[in-house]
C-alpha cells in the first residue's frame, strides 16, 4: 500500500472549509432527528394556523376621480378664509379611511332593511349591532391603482355578503360626501362672488364719477390731436416765437451796423438814400471842376458850393430817418418776443400743474380699469360655478361596485401548507448549517499543534467495524493507520502504560483503546486493557467479556488477578470495570492502584488503561501522572474546539510528556 496515499497525517486541510454535497448529506443523516425536529417546529404551528383560521371573504369595489372642468382649490389664494378639499389621490384615499366617513357607513349597515339583513351569516346576524368603527377600520383597505386617478376600496369579512355590502355604501357615502363637499364650496364660492361683483360695480361707478369731477375741477379738456389745449397753445406760440427771433436778429445787426459805423450800410440804404448820394457825388465832381477852371471865387464854383452843402444836409436827413426806422422796428418785434415769452413761460407753470393733475387722473383711471377687469373676471367665475351646479355633475364617479365574492381570498390552505413545509425545510436545513459551522471541531491535522499544542499521532478513518478491521485477514486502512500510531507512539520511549481518554463520550475512546490493545497482542505484544471508566464503563460489552469481577474489586482487594482478568475470543486480557457500588472514593489516588500498576508492567509489555472523559471526572487527571503517555481521542470536526483546548492544558498540566492525540471518524 502507497503510504503516502493513505499518511492522514499529511492531509493539511489548509483550504477553507467548503461544503460538497456528499459532506451535505452526511451532516443531514447524521443530523437527522434535528432536521426533524426544527421542521416540526415551523410545520406544526404553521398548519394549525392555516387549518383552523376562518375564511375570509374580499369585496372591491374602484371609483375614478375625473377632471375638474373648474378646480376649486383655485380659489384657495383668492379666499383665504374658506377651506377647500385637494381631489389627490392620497388626500382622497385619506378620506376614504376618515373616521366621520366610517362611522356613518356603520350606522347605514345597522340602519338596512330586513330582507337584507337576511342575506347575512348567523353570525354577522348576530353580531351586526355591536359593530363598531373599529371594525370595519380594521378590514378596510384603500388604495391608488398604479399610477392612475383610480382608488381601489375593498372589504375583508368572514361573511361574503357582509364584504360587499359594506365596500358598495362605503363607496357610496365617500361619493356623496364629496358631491356634498363640492355643492357647498360652491355655493359659498357663488355667494361670495356675487358680494364681490356688487362691491366691484358700486365702487367702479363711484370712481367713474369721482373722475369726471375731478376733470371738470381741473379744467382738463382734451383738444385735438388728443393733446390737452395746453399743450396745444405751447406748441402755437412755440412756432411764432421762431420767426419773431429771426427778424428781431435781423433787426439787431442791422441797428449795430449803424452804430459802428455812424452811417447807414450799403445793404440797409434806402433808395433815396442812394440817390442823395449819387447826387452828392456828382455835385462834388462839378465843384472840383470848378475850383479848377474858375477859382474858389467864381459865382459858379460858389452856386456848386450851395448844391453840394443841400445835398449833404438832405443825405443826412434822410439817413437820421433810416436809422429812426431800425430802432423802431427793433422796439416793435422786441416787445412782441418778450410777450410770447412770457406767454409761454406761464403756460409752461400751467403744464407743471396740469402734470400733477394728469398723474392723479391717471391714477384714478388705472383703479377704474383695474376694477372693472377684477369684475369681468368674477362675473366669468360666477357664470362657470352656476353652470356647475347646474350640472350637478360629482368629480368622483364609481367605476365598479363590489360584487359578492364566491370564493374565500387569499392563497388556498394547499398551497400555505406546501409554503410552511418548504419553509421548515429551509430553515431546519439553515439551523442545522449554522449549527454545524459554530459546532466544528478539528477539521486540520496542523490544529493538533497549532490549536492544541499537543503531539500528533494518527488519524483514524471512520469504518462501520473498527475490531473487525483490527482482526479480519485483509489489511485496511483502519489497521495501517493503527500501525503508524503505534509505530509513532513508540519511536521515541517505549511507554509501557498508556492512557486513553477524550473530551466527552461518543468519541470513540473503548473502541480505539481496544483496537489498538488487539493490535498489539496481533504483533505478538504481551498486553491487557484495563477499563478504569468510572462514570460509563463500556469495555466490557464491546470486548464480550463478563463485566465482574474487574478493576472495582482488585483495587479493593475483593478479587485477585486470576479473577478480575478476563480473555475475549482472541485471548486478550481486559479487566472490566468491575461493580461500581464498589468503588471507594478517591481509590484512583491510592497506593493501591498504583501498586496494581507496577504488578502488571511486571508482567505485560503494555498496560492500555481506558478511563472516563476529561469533562466527566478527574480520573484522566489522576491516571495522567502515573503513566507513561496519554493518548487523547478526538471525533474529527465534532468535539468543539474551545473544549479541546481545555481539556489538553489539563492533560499538559498533569502529564509527564506531551499528551498525543488521535484524530477519529475520519470521513
Amino acid at each position: 500500500m502507497d503510504r503516502r496515499a493513505t499518511d492522514r497525517r499529511t492531509q493539511t486541510g489548509n483550504e477553507p472549509f467548503v461544503f460538497n454535497i456528499e459532506d451535505i448529506l452526511k451532516i443531514f443523516w447524521r443530523r437527522k432527528a434535528l432536521l426533524l425536529g426544527f421542521m416540526l417546529m415551523v410545520i406544526i404551528p404553521g398548519a394549525a394556523y392555516i387549518f383552523t383560521k376562518p375564511e375570509i371573504y374580499r369585496a372591491n369595489a374602484t371609483a375614478i376621480i375625473e377632471e375638474q372642468s373648474i378646480s376649486l382649490t383655485d380659489f384657495r389664494n383668492l379666499i383665504p378664509s374658506m377651506k377647500f378639499d385637494d381631489l389627490t389621490l392620497d388626500t382622497q384615499v385619506n378620506l376614504v379611511q376618515s373616521p366621520g366617513l366610517i362611522e356613518k357607513t356603520v350606522k347605514d349597515i345597522k340602519a338596512l332593511p330586513a330582507e337584507d339583513k337576511k342575506m347575512f351569516t348567523k353570525e354577522t346576524q348576530e353580531s351586526l349591532e355591536d359593530m363598531g368603527p373599529g371594525f370595519v377600520a380594521g378590514n378596510l383597505f384603500v388604495a391608488p391603482v398604479g399610477k392612475s386617478r383610480v382608488i381601489s376600496l375593498a372589504f375583508k369579512s368572514e361573511d361574503p355578503y357582509l364584504s360587499a355590502k359594506i365596500a358598495n355604501i362605503h363607496m357610496g357615502n365617500f361619493i356623496d360626501y364629496n358631491m356634498a363637499t363640492k355643492r357647498q364650496q360652491m355655493s359659498n364660492i357663488s355667494d361670495w362672488l356675487t358680494q364681490q361683483i356688487e362691491r366691484l360695480r358700486e365702487d367702479s361707478l363711484a370712481k367713474s364719477q369721482k373722475i369726471q369731477e375731478f376733470r371738470n375741477e381741473s379744467g382738463i379738456i382734451m383738444g385735438k390731436n388728443s393733446q390737452e389745449l395746453v399743450y396745444q397753445q405751447i406748441t402755437d406760440l412755440t412756432t411764432q416765437l421762431v420767426p419773431i427771433e429771426t427778424q428781431k436778429m435781423n433787426l439787431q445787426a442791422r441797428a449795430d451796423a449803424m452804430a459802428n459805423k455812424g452811417g447807414v450800410p450799403e445793404l440797409l440804404e434806402s433808395n433815396a438814400v442812394s440817390d442823395l448820394k449819387g447826387q452828392l457825388s456828382s455835385a462834388k465832381q462839378e465843384l472840383k471842376s470848378l475850383s479848377a477852371k474858375f477859382g474858389t471865387s467864381h459865382p459858379d464854383y460858389i452856386a456848386a458850393k450851395r448844391r453840394v452843402e443841400q445835398i449833404s444836409s438832405d443825405l443826412g436827413r434822410e439817413t437820421a430817418n433810416v436809422k429812426t426806422s431800425v430802432q423802431s422796428q427793433l422796439e416793435t418785434i422786441t416787445q412782441q418776443e418778450t410777450f410770447l415769452r412770457d406767454r409761454i413761460e406761464e403756460l409752461n407753470k400751467q403744464v407743471d400743474q396740469l402734470r400733477d393733475k394728469e398723474i392723479t387722473l391717471e391714477s384714478l383711471e388705472s383703479d377704474l380699469e383695474s376694477n372693472q377687469k377684477l369684475l369681468s373676471t368674477y362675473a366669468e367665475m360666477l357664470g362657470e360655478i352656476k353652470t356647475q351646479m347646474e350640472l350637478n355633475r360629482p368629480d368622483i364617479r364609481a367605476l365598479s361596485q363590489a360584487e359578492v365574492p364566491l370564493f374565500p381570498s387569499g392563497t388556498s390552505p394547499m398551497i400555505l401548507m406546501a409554503m410552511v413545509v418548504i419553509f421548515a425545510g429551509a430553515f431546519a436545513v439553515g439551523a442545522v448549517i449554522v449549527l454545524e459551522l459554530i459546532d466544528r471541531g478539528i477539521e486540520d491535522v496542523k490544529d493538533v499543534q497549532k490549536i492544541l499544542n499537543l503531539r500528533l499521532l494518527g488519524v483514524l478513518p471512520k469504518t462501520k467495524s473498527p475490531l473487525g478491521d483490527i482482526t479480519g485477514k485483509k489489511r485496511s486502512a483502519y489497521t495501517e493507520e493503527l500501525k503508524r500510531v503505534y509505530l509513532t507512539l513508540s519511536s521515541k520511549n517505549q511507554p509501557q502504560t498508556i492512557l486513553v481518554t477524550a473530551t466527552k463520550s461518543g468519541e470513540g475512546k473503548s473502541t480505539v483503546a481496544l483496537s489498538l490493545a488487539q493490535y498489539l497482542a496481533s504483533i505478538r505484544a504481551k498486553v491487557v486493557l484495563i477499563d478504569a471508566n468510572t462514570s460509563s464503563p463500556s469495555l466490557a460489552t464491546l470486548a464480550g467479556t463478563s463485566a465482574v469481577p474487574g478493576f472495582a474489586e482488585l483495587l479493593i482487594g475483593a478479587a485477585d488477578y486470576s479473577k478480575a482478568i478476563h480473555r475475549t475470543d482472541g485471548s486478550l486480557p481486559v479487566i472490566p470495570a468491575g461493580n461500581q457500588k464498589d468503588y471507594p472514593v478517591d481509590i484512583l489516588a491510592s497506593d493501591a492502584f498504583t501498586k496494581m500498576l507496577e504488578t502488571l508492567k511486571s508482567q505485560y509489555d503494555y498496560v492500555i488503561i481506558d478511563c472516563a472523559p476529561v469533562f466527566n471526572t478527574t480520573d484522566a487527571e489522576v491516571i495522567s501522572r502515573l503513566v507513561d503517555q496519554v493518548i487523547l481521542i478526538v471525533e474529527w470536526s465534532k468535539t468543539p474546539k474551545k473544549k479541546l483546548k481545555h481539556v489538553a492544558n489539563v492533560l499538559r498540566q498533569f502529564s509527564k510528556d506531551v499528551p498525543n492525540v488521535i484524530l477519529n471518524k475520519h470521513s
